[in-house]
């Protein structure tokens, strides 16, 4: 998962929406918030203008918003996203783990850790490596950081009481992440504890597939073979080519401004085709492409306001994780990037580099097997500034002919595509998983910044025999959200007979907690698949595998995850 507008566009006016706070199932006494000093410069700025799009002035949030003034800033650019927003907040994010993300914390090898020190300075991005059981939630309001079972060589270091931390769990073989964001509550020589302010899961969007095995040192020394360098200013030939060649790394980015129930850090995923992070000036700036995502804008929010961040690259071949710190400046016009008009991007980040820290071999890999990347990675992503595998992960849209269009109930319809060329992925096709389309700037509307929206929708039905060959189909059902584009183009302007550009199948949603008949019924029944597709979070938060909520809502623009399935 990304932070970045489930839409495009402009919008006037600031919409205020009446709603609730979500609720916590026991209630537990607020916590203080540590401010810290020059985390709010900027904040009296707008930022860049595009085209079609109003400028978004930052201003101050609302005593009673969850949102601080950065987020709400980007919000506003998006049509519906306020509303969006905060619909996405209420229904998951929580004050507290669901059990589904204790069992998932207390099972990771790795844990990616974004840090903002009490006493000020730059966000700090660091991984964590250990045992599994290194990571703990007693409670669902706490996990617990097990020093004593990490990994020497990435064990962090100096936590301190009011430290404000952003934490981001991913299980690259399946795509699971889920993320937390906590304050530091108290520090012993063997475990830190860390109050959990913000629980929730994300989608598995722009996430390459690996295949990881892990050999931790834990005791009081450092592996052999590791050893760290860092440094000022742009960024060594060596490192930068390593950045080149990454399609995946990690924001640390934080809040300390006037806005109270804003404050704190943040830990973000952001993933594309090698090469998608692109290095300018020789090494002294980096650019990146936001791609669709929940529209909460956590992340890009935080940087709006507070540019200082740091950004984790991981090579998970070599072990070697480098950090980049700088200030980020966001560009809403997509074009306006110093790297040109990134595929894909609604809006773009570039990072002025001030310095560096690379550790060699710091992640404990054992062996690495690259499995498969992103059918959601926007085509021609890499990079053309000479580095970088450009060709990896690249997914090329195909169209799939449209063969009938069912009205289930008011504002859901089904959708029935012919087999894609090639059939079914490998290891077959099955209802629960998604499928991924591509709609062109040109065929839904004015207004989207990038050259076309990537949106996904969980397969409902497999014909014939649940394996597709030649003369096969598969059906999505696709409920209507208000202000959505992909869905109202799909619903208002799709017959029989046209064609859809199709990206490819992914994930495995099916609900395993309620068994294996429903799958079955939902296969045969597109009157069951559709109320299966409709039913949100409350579904997919029962499966063990998918690991996101909202993966069976209609119109997910990430396959599930927070936001992803409310907003079009």
């Amino acid at each position: 998962s990304s932070d970045g507008g489930g839409g495009s566009g402009g919008s006037s006016g600031d919409l205020v929406v009446a709603w609730q706070p979500p609720q916590s199932p026991t209630p537990r006494p607020a916590r203080e918030r540590v401010a810290w000093p020059n985390a709010t410069a900027g904040a009296d700025r707008a930022i860049g203008a595009s085209v079609g799009m109003a400028a978004a002035t930052v201003l101050p949030a609302p005593p009673g918003s969850w949102w601080h003034e950065g987020e709400r800033a980007l919000q506003q650019t998006v049509p519906g996203g306020r509303e969006q927003a905060e619909g996405v907040y209420t229904q998951f994010v929580r004050a507290a783990m669901p059990q589904q993300h204790r069992d998932f914390f207390a099972a990771q090898h790795l844990l990616y850790i974004g840090r903002q020190p009490r006493g000020g300075g730059p966000p700090d991005a660091t991984v964590a490596a250990g045992l599994p059981g290194f990571v703990t939630a007693p409670d669902p309001h706490t996990l617990v950081l097990r020093l004593d079972l990490m990994d020497a060589a990435t064990r962090p270091e100096g936590f301190a009481i009011g430290e404000h931390l952003g934490i981001v769990g991913l299980q690259l073989h399946d795509r699971r992440r889920n993320r937390l964001n906590g304050i530091v509550e108290s520090v012993d020589g063997a475990a830190v504890r860390v109050a959990v302010q913000q629980s929730f899961g994300n989608c598995p969007k722009y996430i390459q597939r690996r295949a990881l095995q892990f050999a931790p040192s834990v005791g009081p020394g450092l592996r052999r073979g590791v050893s760290t360098t860092s440094g000022e200013g742009p960024l060594p030939r060596a490192h930068a080519r390593l950045v080149r060649a990454a399609d995946t790394f990690f924001v640390a980015s934080a809040y300390g401004g006037s806005h109270t129930r804003g404050v704190g850090a943040d830990m973000s995923h952001r993933g594309g085709a090698a090469g998608f992070v692109r290095v300018l000036g020789g090494g002294a700036e980096l650019a990146w492409g936001d791609y669709a995502g929940n529209g909460m804008f956590m992340t890009l929010g935080n940087l709006l306001v507070n540019p200082a961040c740091s950004l984790l690259f991981v090579d998970y071949a070599t072990g070697d994780a480098l950090t980049v710190y700088g200030a980020a400046r966001v560009e809403l016009d997509p074009g306006a990037s110093p790297a040109g008009r990134l595929p894909g991007a609604e809006r773009t980040v570039t990072v002025r580099v001030s310095g560096w820290r690379h550790v060699a071999a710091s992640v404990p890999v054992a062996s690495h097997t690259w499995l498969e990347a992103s059918p959601y990675n926007p085509p021609d992503a890499g990079g053309s500034d000479g580095g970088g595998d450009s060709g990896r992960g690249a997914v090329e849209p195909q169209p799939l002919m449209v063969l009938s269009v069912t009205q289930e109930a008011e504002g859901v319809k089904t959708i029935e595509l012919a087999a894609p060329p090639g059939g079914a992925p490998r290891g077959g096709l099955a209802a629960g998983m998604h499928a991924a389309f591509a709609f062109p700037k040109d065929s839904i509307g004015v207004g989207v910044p990038a050259a076309h929206m990537t949106r996904t929708w969980t397969v409902s039905s497999v014909h014939p025999g649940g394996a597709l060959a030649d003369g096969g189909s598969f059906t999505i059902t696709v409920k209507r959200q208000p202000g959505g584009l992909a869905s109202g183009y799909l619903h208002d302007a799709v017959s029989p007979g046209d064609g859809l550009s199709f990206l490819g199948f992914g994930g495995d949603f099916t609900l395993d907690l309620l068994g294996e008949h429903v799958r079955e019924h939902a296969s045969r029944d597109g009157h069951v698949g559709s109320n299966l597709s409709s039913c949100g979070g409350s579904c997919a938060r029962g499966d063990g595998k998918g690991g996101s909520v909202g993966t069976s809502t209609g119109d997910a623009s990430g396959g599930g995850g927070v936001g992803t399935s409310t907003g079009d």
